[in-house]
C-alpha cells in the first residue's frame, strides 16, 4: 500500500473540501478524421480545452480520473501534459481497464506512472498471483496507489460480476490494493465495504448521469464520488460543479456532518483513556452532553430514524441504554411514535429490583438503542435482561462501533448491529478536516487495526 498516495490524497481534499472526483472520458476520436494535420490539431484543441476545464475547476474537484477513450484519442504524451500542468490541483487516477496477466499488468502500469499517474484502477477478477500482485508490487516501488474493482454500475454487471462481489472484494484486500472502485447504483455494497475495510478508501462511480443522487455514495461510505457528464458536458462546468457540492451537503452526508459537529462541541478527544470496557484507548467518544447541544443532538437523532427508515426494519419498543442510549432512544422513540423503555446500568436495590424500567409485553421486538458499541457487554447486558422480560431483540443500532468485536459478540446470540459509522470513519473525517494531527489519526487507526486483529 502506498502511503504517499493515501497522503496526497487527505491534502488535497483539506484543500478544496470536496469529494468529487472528475470523469475524463470526452467523446474525442481524431482517427475519424483522414488528414494527419487534422488529426493533430484536434488532439492539441482537446487538451487545451481538458487544461482550460481543470483550471476552471480547481478548488471545487480533489481528482481527476482519465479513461481509454481519452488516452487513446490524444495519447500519453499530451495526458502526460496535461497532469503536469496541473499536478499540484489534483491526484490523477488511470482508468486502463486493466484485467490481463501480471506481465502486461506490469509493462501497462509502468507507463501510466511515468506519465506522472498517481494510482490506477485493476479488475479484481484477474486474481492476486501472476494478476493483481505484480502491479502491487510495482506501485510500492515506485511509491504509487492501486485501486481495486469489484463490482461495475451498468444493468449488465449483474449477470455475473456482481455476483461474485464479496470474493472479489477479498482478493483486491489481499492482494494489499489502496482503495476500491464500488459502484453508486449500489449503495449497500457501498455500506458493507466501509464497514469490513474502514480504513480502505473508497470511489464510488454511477453518479449523475447513470442514475445515483449526489451525495448518495457518501452517504453510504463512500469517500469520492465519481462523477463525469454531469459536470463535463455541462456549458458552464464550474457552476455545475458548486451546484452539486451544494446539493450533495444540503442531502446530508451524516457520517461527515456528525463527525464534524462532535469535534466541534469537543464530544471526540484523542489522548489515554479508559473505557467502560477496561481498556485503553487513544481517543475517547463521549456523547452524554449532546442532549445540550440542540444542533448535535436533532442531527443525531434525525440519523438514527433517517436509517431506521431507509432499511424498513418492524419493531415493537425502543430501549435505550443507560446513560447516553437513554436520551438518544427517547427521542428516536419519539420521533417513530414508539413506545420507549431504558435498561439501568444496575438493578435497583428497592421497589421491583428490574433492570427494566417500562413495559414489555411477551413476544414483542424490542430496538435497542446506545450511543457506541466497544465490545458489546453493555448491549449484551440489556439484551439478557429483554429476553428474561419475554421481548425479543432482533437489532441494536449504535452511532459509533469502535471496531473492537462488539459487532461480532452481538451476531454470537443472534442480533444484527447498525452502526452509523465506524471509529476509523470518524477519526479519517476529523483529520481531513483539520481537527487531529497526521500522528494522532496514524495512532487512532493503528490502534483500531490491531484490536480488530486481537478481536479476530
Amino acid at each position: 500500500m502506498s502511503k504517499t498516495f493515501v497522503k496526497l490524497v487527505a491534502d488535497i481534499t483539506k484543500r478544496t473540501d470536496s469529494r468529487i472526483v472528475l470523469a475524463l472520458d470526452p467523446p474525442i476520436n481524431p482517427y475519424a478524421l483522414k488528414n494527419p494535420e487534422e488529426r493533430l490539431r484536434e488532439r492539441l484543441n482537446t487538451a487545451a480545452r481538458i487544461k482550460n476545464l481543470l483550471a476552471e475547476l480547481d478548488g471545487l474537484v480533489s481528482g481527476v480520473k482519465i479513461g481509454l477513450p481519452l488516452i487513446f484519442g490524444l495519447g500519453l504524451d499530451l495526458v502526460e501534459e496535461i497532469i503536469s500542468t496541473h499536478r499540484k490541483s489534483y491526484f490523477f487516477i488511470c482508468d486502463p481497464k486493466m484485467a490481463d496477466i501480471g506481465h502486461i499488468n506490469r509493462l501497462e502500469a509502468a507507463q501510466l506512472f511515468d506519465v506522472g499517474f498517481d494510482a490506477l484502477i485493476i479488475h479484481a477478477a484477474v486474481g492476486i498471483k501472476g494478476g493483481i500482485d505484480e502491479v502491487v508490487s510495482l506501485a510500492e516501488e515506485m511509491d504509487k496507489g492501486v485501486l481495486g474493482l469489484c463490482a461495475m454500475s451498468h444493468p449488465g454487471a449483474g449477470e455475473h460480476l456482481n455476483k461474485h462481489y464479496n470474493e472479489l472484494l477479498e482478493i483486491a484486500a489481499k492482494a494489499g490494493v489502496d482503495g476500491f472502485v464500488v459502484p453508486a447504483t449500489y449503495p449497500h455494497l457501498i455500506t458493507s465495504t466501509k464497514n469490513a475495510y474502514p480504513s480502505t478508501i473508497i470511489f464510488s462511480p454511477g453518479v449523475g448521469t447513470q442514475g445515483a443522487s449526489f451525495g448518495s455514495a457518501l452517504a453510504a461510505g463512500a469517500d469520492y464520488e465519481i462523477i463525469g457528464r454531469s459536470i463535463v458536458q455541462d456549458p458552464f462546468p464550474a457552476v455545475r460543479a458548486r451546484e452539486i457540492l451544494k446539493e450533495i451537503k444540503e442531502t446530508g452526508i451524516d457520517v461527515q456532518k456528525i463527525a464534524l459537529a462532535l469535534a466541534k462541541h469537543r464530544c471526540v478527544m484523542v489522548g489515554e483513556f479508559k473505557l467502560t470496557s477496561g481498556l485503553m484507548s487513544p481517543y475517547y467518544i463521549d456523547l452524554r452532553a449532546t442532549p445540550s447541544h440542540q444542533d448535535l443532538f436533532d442531527l443525531i437523532t434525525s440519523a438514527y430514524v433517517a436509517e431506521l427508515k431507509s432499511r424498513g426494519i418492524s419493531f415493537d419498543r425502543i430501549a435505550g441504554v443507560a446513560t447516553a442510549g437513554v436520551p438518544i432512544g427517547a427521542l428516536v422513540a419519539y420521533k417513530l411514535n414508539k413506545p420507549f423503555l431504558y435498561i439501568r446500568r444496575e438493578e435497583r436495590t428497592h421497589g421491583t429490583k428490574s433492570l427494566i424500567e417500562g413495559v414489555i409485553n411477551p413476544g414483542e421486538s424490542i430496538l435497542i438503542v446506545d450511543d457506541a458499541v466497544t465490545t458489546g457487554g453493555s448491549l449484551l447486558k440489556a439484551i439478557e435482561a429483554i429476553q428474561e422480560r419475554g421481548g425479543r431483540v432482533e437489532y441494536a443500532m449504535v452511532l459509533v462501533d469502535r471496531e473492537q468485536g462488539g459487532a461480532q459478540n452481538l451476531a454470537k446470540k443472534g442480533v444484527k448491529l447498525i452502526s452509523l459509522m465506524t471509529a476509523s470513519r470518524l477519526i479519517q473525517e476529523l483529520y481531513l478536516k483539520g481537527f487531529i494531527s497526521r500522528e494522532d489519526y496514524e495512532r487512532v487507526i493503528k490502534y483500531i487495526q490491531e484490536s480488530k486483529n486481537i478481536q479476530s
